[in-house]
């Protein structure tokens, strides 16, 4: 070692002894650099720069913390912080991580993503992560068309979806109810006795019912294809809704007290039970709505509620439900008031306490902008209903969007928080929000794909103020329009019968250009 080199070790350890606290290990560094000559110098910052400064603090986070930092982040961010470090990518590849950041999305049991047999768990959270993307940003998987002539408007008491099953009742029959496998194709059809005509139809995985102004309901259990004929008290019976094998009909009542007369019925025991339950509202029919709901465990019937300042349903003032149990026994009852939302916008109120989406049984949405302000900076307001706790959860959201592109006239379709609008009566343009992401995108999800002829030309004839309506759930989005419906498929392991092969093959290759505005 040269002479050089020899004094500056010396200096060195001469000041590293002096190192015993910041105040002192500030002056030894800042006399050192005075002392030293230019050669010295350029040897320490050759020294320095040997010296790894990279510190990476997530590696050195207990685990536990490491999964509540990380899902906040997006999906796809998730994935492509893999590529950071290996220990990145062992912590996020690692499948309890996965499961933490999925389960907010996958924790409803019942969802309907196909994930092959032979599939590992870290590939089959790869799929899940694939799933959610394609919804959150409108890049579904497949899609197909299906004609169908509707007379009139279109009434959403007269379609209904479960578990990838469409039915409608008939157009040009009334009398018969249609109901179509998206996934394979098979389409059937079922006929009230004595051919009475239908008003209103639902589904669920196990049974279909049709409501008749005839006072009877039809039941038709969907693996047996048997028909039930339920002979109802009233005639005047206006709202239906079913959950596995167990339905409910109520029909309203205006007396002192206003009520709901409620008839149930079980598939499994075949038991009929009626009873009556006083609304919390004694203004007029027509100045509040109500609707009604049951369980995923098809063990107890919500009816919710929302009243109104005048006869405008545009915002509620309040909102209420009434959980019982099948025989008519008042198990909870709560309310929310609206003034958060006084100023604003109500969206979409007339069908307000519409359950849809595979988030149903969480959500009664109810969503408002507060237009007032002139600002790209939008906010919402959406009311959930938290079937565990009994109560309702207001969340404001803030948009970054501008006033005149927010289509608030429009259906919405729910999954967690990212929901989907048809904007007019075109099977591709939609509107795609998600709230995690205070996004609002206008999206072709069909670029560069041809559409049927009859629906191109039944489309320029169509007024646009009309939106058609739209169904679905985590796997299938359903866009019913007056000349036909069209498929959406999220899922990339599905082939549905008669899906467009164009479409498919160019989603799978990446040729697709999703087009945003």
């Amino acid at each position: 070692m040269d002479l050089a080199s020899q004094q500056g070790r010396n200096t060195l350890m001469k000041y590293s002894l002096q190192l015993n606290s910041s105040q002192a290990r500030r002056r030894a560094l800042q006399s050192l650099v005075e002392d030293l000559t230019h050669h010295q110098i350029r040897e320490l910052r050759n020294a320095i720069d040997r010296v790894d400064l990279r510190y990476d603090i997530v590696a050195e986070l207990p685990l536990e913390l490491c999964h509540v930092i990380l899902q906040y982040l997006p999906l796809y961010q998730c994935f492509q912080a893999q590529r950071v470090s290996r220990k990145w990518k062992s912590i996020l590849s690692s499948p309890s991580t996965l499961e933490c950041i999925l389960q907010y999305w996958y924790a409803t049991p019942g969802m309907g993503l196909c994930i092959p047999e032979d599939f590992s768990t870290k590939s089959t959270a790869s799929l899940k992560a694939e799933h959610i993307d394609a919804f959150r940003t409108g890049r579904p998987f497949g899609m197909r068309t299906y004609d169908l002539s509707i007379r009139g408007g279109l009434d959403a008491k007269r379609f209904a979806y479960a578990d990838g099953v469409l039915a409608w009742i008939d157009p040009m029959q009334d009398c018969v109810v249609k109901a179509l496998d998206l996934r394979t194709g098979i389409e059937g059809e079922f006929t009230t006795e004595s051919r009475h005509i239908l008003l209103q139809v639902v589904i669920s995985s196990s049974i279909m019912v049709g409501l008749s102004p005839s006072a009877r309901c039809y039941v038709w259990d969907l693996s047996t294809l048997d028909q039930v004929t339920l002979q109802l008290p009233s005639a005047n019976a206006r709202d239906l809704t079913v959950s596995g094998t167990t339905l409910a009909i109520a029909s309203f009542q205006m007396r002192i007290v206003p009520q709901l007369e409620v008839v149930t019925w079980d598939q499994r025991t075949r038991l009929t039970q009626s009873f009556s339950v006083n609304l919390f509202s004694k203004q007029p029919e027509n100045r509040y709505l109500w609707r009604m709901t049951i369980d995923r465990q098809g063990q107890t019937v919500i009816i919710f509620e929302s009243t109104h300042h005048s006869d405008s349903l545009s915002s509620p003032d309040h909102l209420y439900f009434t959980r019982t149990n099948l025989k008519g026994d008042v198990l909870v009852r709560g309310s929310i008031g609206l003034g958060c939302i006084a100023d604003a916008i109500g969206h979409n109120v007339a069908s307000f306490f519409d359950l849809g989406g595979s988030g149903a049984p969480w959500i009664c949405p109810g969503l408002w902008w507060d237009l007032n302000k002139d600002t790209e900076v939008q906010e919402v307001f959406r009311i959930t209903f938290n079937f565990e706790k009994n109560r309702f959860d207001t969340t404001r959201y803030e948009l970054n969007v501008s006033t005149e592109r927010v289509l608030w006239k429009a259906r919405f379709f729910f999954w967690k928080d990212v929901l989907y609008s048809c904007a007019t009566l075109t099977a591709r343009r939609y509107m795609v929000i998600d709230l995690r992401e205070a996004s609002l995108k206008h999206v072709d999800m069909a670029p560069g794909v041809m559409l049927p002829d009859s629906w191109i030309d039944a489309e320029s004839n169509w007024c646009f103020e009309s939106e058609g309506l739209l169904l679905g759930d985590d796997t299938f989005l359903v866009h019913i329009l007056p000349y036909g419906f069209c498929v959406w498929c999220f899922d990339k392991n599905i082939r549905m019968a008669n899906e467009n092969i164009e479409y498919k093959y160019a989603r799978q290759a990446g040729l697709l250009r999703f087009q945003r505005e």
